[in-house]
């Protein structure tokens, strides 16, 4: 699945929520023109790159699901993410996600 959609910051993030659990089981999604995570009118931010609303901030944020047998709080429920998630590839503006 590749999302070629409008690149604003919001709509890649909910197109993902909602698309990834629909993916084949085997099935690779794919975001590209990640950039935009940096761009103000799209909803980026190249001066806070902790900003929690950039698709590289949300994606960033899928990594720490990759190990999440490994964290060490009792208490932490793994989201879906983190249960089907294998693997995320990090290019120039593109990511795959496994």
């Amino acid at each position: 699945m590749i999302d070629d959609g409008s690149h604003l910051n919001e709509h890649v993030i909910t197109s993902f929520r909602t698309l990834f659990p629909l993916l084949a089981e085997d099935g690779i999604y794919v975001i590209e023109d990640t950039q935009t995570s940096y761009w103000p009118k799209f909803g980026g931010d190249s001066y806070n790159l902790n900003n929690a609303n950039t698709i590289m901030n949300f994606l960033k944020t899928l990594t720490d699901g990759l190990n999440y047998e490994e964290i060490a709080r009792k208490d932490y429920p793994p989201s879906y993410f983190d249960q089907n998630i294998v693997s995320l590839h990090f290019y120039h503006n593109l990511v795959f996600i496994y």
